[in-house]
């Protein structure tokens, strides 16, 4: 599959929920400044989406620090966990906690532990309950300093019911972090905490190139196809006849596509659409914040959501079979939005 590579660096998962290891921290005192660069390295590699890369980088830096880097262990247990290995990602996260050197370490370790328990727990109270009280041990620790991980204990809190200790969690959140992608998140999911432990889009208002705003509410009860391109991405360039296709075939149904832009100019913008009449809803994201908000990693990117607005359905990247695929997934969608029922996601 065909992709152009994002502008900028980002670090963080879709729910930006997580409190990875970042850039930024610096070493602690007792770190091996010869795996700083290592892990930059790695960083850069879990940003770019290079998990199993990522994972291999930060598995060798903790090795050559003799198995006591902190931000290696820290940031394994993300890759681990993106990848799809709870319990590895919880093995890695308890390993970082065994050798923390502040209460702000300790902290995001319990974070990544709760995100890791989380992810194995499903629907286990048991396993929800554990992670809970890994979340409430990162935010006691960090003295509450540690937004993430209080977003992370809302979102948990209302996986095992407890909606309004959720609420009041979300709150607090938002009170300390009222902009950004999580923001974002933490707004549609005070609008739908019954949809909680699902991917969610964050709640957006965008100014369309036809003039007006569109938000994700006013496309609620819609199954929308939201399109990450640019005019200079070759595979965003191929993708759309299909695109076109697709919009001819749900003519009449309750569907929409979205197209967001990441082009550097207006007017070639505007050009390209109006040449090539693409005739629906099109915005422009001259600073990327919409992007961002999706954390999307390349070049062309889908996100299908259903009416209440989760992520039912993700692609990135062109090949020849995506477009039949997109179809696919956007007639399942809206035939189960027809039908009263829920895609799964």
């Amino acid at each position: 599959m065909t992709t152009c590579p994002r502008l900028g660096v980002l670090i963080g998962l879709f729910l930006g929920a997580a409190a990875t290891a970042r850039s930024q921290n610096p070493p602690a005192p007792s770190e091996d400044p010869r795996t700083t660069g290592q892990i930059q390295d790695a960083l850069r590699l879990l940003a770019a989406q290079h998990v199993e890369e990522a994972r291999d980088a930060f598995r060798a830096a903790d090795r050559d620090a003799g198995g006591k880097c902190f931000r290696c262990l820290e940031g394994l247990a993300a890759a681990e966990l993106r990848l799809g290995n709870a319990d590895k990602a919880a093995v890695a996260a308890n390993a970082a906690a065994k050798i923390a050197h502040s209460a702000d370490e300790s902290a995001r370790a319990q974070n990544q532990l709760g995100l890791a328990l989380a992810a194995k727990a499903g629907k286990d109270k048991a396993g929800l309950a554990d992670s809970e009280a890994a979340y409430r041990k990162a935010v006691q620790l960090s003295g509450g300093s540690l937004n993430a991980a209080r977003y992370n204990l809302a979102l948990v809190l209302l996986r095992e019911g407890k909606t309004a200790e959720g609420l009041r969690t979300l709150d607090e959140f938002l009170a300390k972090e009222p902009e950004g992608p999580r923001a974002a998140q933490a707004r549609t999911l005070r609008r739908m905490p019954h949809r909680a432990g699902e991917l969610l889009a964050p709640d957006f208002t965008v100014a369309t190139l036809a003039g007006g705003k569109l938000s994700l509410k006013d496309l609620a009860g819609k199954v929308v196809l939201i399109d990450f391109w640019a005019t200079w991405c070759g595979p965003c360039r191929l993708a759309l006849p299909e695109l076109k296709s697709l919009r001819k075939q749900m003519e009449g149904q309750p569907f929409e596509i979205l197209s967001v832009s990441a082009d550097r100019e207006l007017s070639a913008l505007q050009d390209y659409v109006a040449k090539n009449e693409m005739n629906w809803p099109q915005t422009w994201d001259s600073r990327g914040e919409l992007a961002h908000a999706f954390s999307i990693p390349s070049y062309p990117s889908y996100y299908l959501l259903d009416p209440e607005g989760a992520v039912v359905y993700t692609a990135h990247g062109w090949s020849p079979r995506s477009g039949e695929e997109i179809a696919s997934e956007a007639r399942k969608a809206v035939r189960a939005a027809k039908s009263g029922k829920r895609s799964a996601s």
